[in-house]
């Protein structure tokens, strides 16, 4: 969790330098492909912010980076910090990331595929939510 948190502070820090010297730096949330993330957080994957603007979750939470989410309730901050597992894939001017890697849910092994966001990678893996929010494979 710890490492995690200051993983991303760190890259955020370089990102705000990158800024300060004139590179326009967009960040995008990457969510870790596997069926333990979180809903919330699979929800978040793809989505971009500039430097000087947090990451908006649909019910209004917030985070500069993954591993300081702010709900507005101290318990559920730490629920939904503990054990994140997702980063900031941070680019410069118009690029684009063109590769991800993944866990394929079938054999458990990591594959490196063109990019796409969790909701493709999920529908590709034949995966769906139960009503608890957990990923299963629909088979």
């Amino acid at each position: 969790t710890e490492g995690n948190r200051a993983l991303n502070a760190g890259a955020y820090a370089n990102d705000l330098a990158a800024a300060d010297q004139g590179i326009k730096i967009t960040r995008t949330w990457d969510a870790t492909l596997d069926t333990r993330t979180r809903p919330e957080h699979a929800r978040e994957d793809g989505k971009k912010a500039s430097v000087d603007k947090p990451f908006v979750f649909a019910n209004g939470w917030t985070a500069m980076y993954p591993g300081k989410i702010h709900t507005g309730s101290a318990k559920l901050d730490a629920g939904q910090n503990c054990r994140c597992r997702c980063t900031v894939v941070s680019t410069a001017g118009d690029n684009t990331p063109a590769l991800r890697r993944g866990k394929n849910p079938v054999t458990g092994e990591s594959e490196v595929f063109t990019y796409k966001d969790f909701n493709q990678w999920a529908s590709e893996n034949n995966l769906k939510r139960n009503k608890y929010g957990r990923l299963y494979l629909n088979e």
